[in-house]
């Protein structure tokens, strides 16, 4: 059964540990802390090719949101965009799982 992402995501949010921001995926990507970086499909290329370049030689997973930084903003229960997501801790979400299926 596929993972609804919005759904994932949201859970996460209110049952894990996450940062908002490029800054905070950046940073991530240094100290190797997280566990998955989801980048806003929007997201300023040389931005998300910097954090796709940092986490090759990691553990970390990405994940290219399919939507908008509003509406990753919105899956976050955030009133603002949101171009990047760093997961520390998944929480009770299975949101780790979605890297199995693309």
């Amino acid at each position: 059964m596929p993972i609804e992402i919005n759904n994932a995501i949201k859970v996460a949010v209110q049952s894990g540990k996450v940062k908002f921001g490029i800054k905070s995926a950046i940073k991530a990507t240094r100290t190797e802390n997280a566990k998955m970086i989801i980048i806003a499909k929007n997201c300023q290329k040389e931005l998300e090719e910097k954090i796709i370049r940092r986490v090759k030689d990691t553990n970390i997973l990405t994940y290219t949101y399919e939507g908008s930084s509003w509406e990753l903003g919105t899956a976050c229960l955030r009133p603002h965009t949101v171009e990047a997501l760093t997961i520390i801790d998944p929480g009770s979400s299975d949101i780790l799982k979605i890297s199995e299926e693309t």
